[in-house]
């Protein structure tokens, strides 16, 4: 499964390949350094998600996939630098 970080002068894109389970809810967090992880939302409903606050540096991502059952996934990662 992919799950990519697309940086962009105000924005952060996140792209992973969606589940093939109808119903799926997606998780998606954020954390700078090795501080803890911030929960960014719980609602996604596609394969897809803007972070319209990005943190300055270098900060990592993590998604997770959620299904009716409430059966929760791994988490795919990606890391991206932001700034000078």
């Amino acid at each position: 499964v992919n799950f990519i970080c697309l940086p962009e002068p105000g924005i952060v894109r996140l792209r992973w390949d969606a589940s093939e389970e109808a119903g799926v809810l997606y998780k998606v967090f954020r954390r700078q350094g090795t501080g803890r992880w911030v929960h960014l939302t719980d609602q996604a409903t596609t394969a897809e998600f803007d972070d319209l606050k990005p943190l300055a540096g270098e900060a990592e991502y993590a998604v997770k996939a959620v299904d009716a059952a409430n059966n929760e996934s791994g988490a795919l990662y990606c890391k991206v630098g932001i700034g000078p």
